[in-house]
């Protein structure tokens, strides 16, 4: 029996369009509607609702709702079979908008039987918003998701399988520099003009700097807190919102005041990585590695790639390379694995002084996915779908791992200074 889906900002109108982009096609996607159906939307409003319905051409028996209590209330009530909520709205309405769902079960005394729900990252704008959350859903007995779909990309786990393979031996050291959260160092598209505003919770730290240094700890283990430190700097406080014009090119309609790090620099020791399955780390992640972690808003210098991560081991060095950026979960390996978006991944052995390719390749139902976002996406439902919060593998990040990540992230900002 498919899982039965209600959609939380499923908009034709959205700045990023996320929803549209990364959700949508997956779950209307052949694989998607062998195990999915979409059932109802919550929008800011019913009119909006039945617009996306229609925009989107969902089926004539999908409900509308443009109230969050409302909806939470015909849920609980059974008065609409949900066995999934998906939040796909911007970052400051994850909390109004899945707060009354789960302050209401939770209320209610009894477990919310069966009932999933997944919320984009990061999982609200502030730590105390998702503390709330995180106790609210384990009070009701419902499990959740957090889409950090970046543990899924085929490329860090074919970075994972080399090393647990032993083929570099020991990890020593890793670093990874990135440059991204706009296309300029100088300016922002109007529509993403939030991103240099803090109080969003939607920014270069918490959703480029949270989706790159959790992909990271999840492939080679975790920051130590104890001994990470990190330096935070804004070097361009005054940045140029940019609107579209009618010819193509673009005009500054504002100059914003950021109170967001454009530069972020984090350093620490890893903790030995818990292989799923096994009884005891892994002896090539011992917890004796460093990990250095660099990210700056931005183009990277002319013509160099704007992501790099290495991993040094005794016997080798693997090395990623992401020409358009560390937003891989995102937008890597498209167009065939070609162009600015593909993903190069090498080992150079130190023994034969070679260097070799690491393939990784996309599943079938993934490569059939022309939006790309929808391809690591895809794997955070299938992931949900199989095992929920039992899974042994722990593959999907859950409430409680989305609040430590905020949490981690919260620590870094301690010593900036707006």
């Amino acid at each position: 029996m498919a899982t039965k889906v209600a959609i939380v900002g499923l908009s034709a109108r959205g700045a990023t369009g996320w929803g549209s982009n990364a959700h949508l096609p997956y779950l209307l996607s052949e694989r998607g509607r062998q195990n999915f159906t979409i059932v109802a939307l919550l929008n800011s409003s019913d009119s909006a609702a039945r617009g996306a319905i229609a925009q989107f051409e969902l089926a004539a028996t999908v409900k509308p709702y443009g109230d969050a209590q409302t909806f939470a209330d015909d849920v609980l009530a059974k008065k609409i079979d949900v066995d999934l909520v998906v939040v796909s709205t911007r970052v400051d309405v994850h909390y109004p908008a899945i707060q009354p769902l789960l302050k209401t079960a939770a209320n209610a005394g009894k477990k919310a039987d069966g009932l999933k729900v997944l919320v984009e990252w990061p999982l609200t704008s502030n730590v105390d918003d998702a503390r709330e959350l995180t106790g609210l859903a384990a009070s009701a007995g419902i499990k959740t998701a957090v889409a950090l779909q970046g543990r899924f990309a085929p490329w860090y786990r074919a970075i994972r399988d080399v090393i647990l393979a032993g083929k570099i031996g020991r990890v020593l050291s890793s670093e990874a520099s990135g440059y991204g959260g706009s296309l300029s160092r100088t300016s922002i598209p109007e529509a993403l003009a939030y991103f240099v505003d803090r109080s969003f919770g939607g920014n270069l730290h918490t959703i480029g700097l949270g989706h790159l240094i959790d992909t990271i700890q999840a492939t080679i283990g975790e920051l130590d807190p104890a001994r990470t430190t990190a330096l935070t700097q804004l070097q361009r406080p005054d940045v140029h919102v940019r609107r579209a014009t009618a010819d193509g090119s673009s005009e500054t309609v504002e100059i914003k005041k950021a109170n967001v790090p454009d530069l972020i620099a984090v350093l620490g020791r890893l903790s030995p990585l818990a292989v799923p399955g096994a009884k005891a780390p892994s002896p090539y992640l011992d917890g004796s590695a460093t990990l250095s972690v660099r990210l700056r808003r931005g183009e990277p210098f002319l013509g160099q790639p704007a992501y790099v991560w290495t991993i040094n081991g005794e016997k080798g060095e693997i090395r990623l390379v992401a020409e358009s950026g560390p937003s891989t979960q995102a937008f890597g390996g498209g167009n065939n694995n070609t162009g600015p978006s593909a993903i190069n991944v090498e080992v150079h052995d130190f023994e034969t002084n070679k260097v070799t390719t690491v393939p990784w390749e996309w599943q079938d139902w993934q490569s059939a996915l022309t939006s790309v976002p929808a391809r690591n996406i895809g794997s955070v439902y299938e992931a949900l779908l199989a095992h929920g919060d039992a899974d042994p593998a722990h593959e999907h990040a859950t409430f409680a791992d989305a609040l430590a990540r905020q949490e981690q992230l919260e620590s870094y900002l301690k010593d900036f200074e707006e």
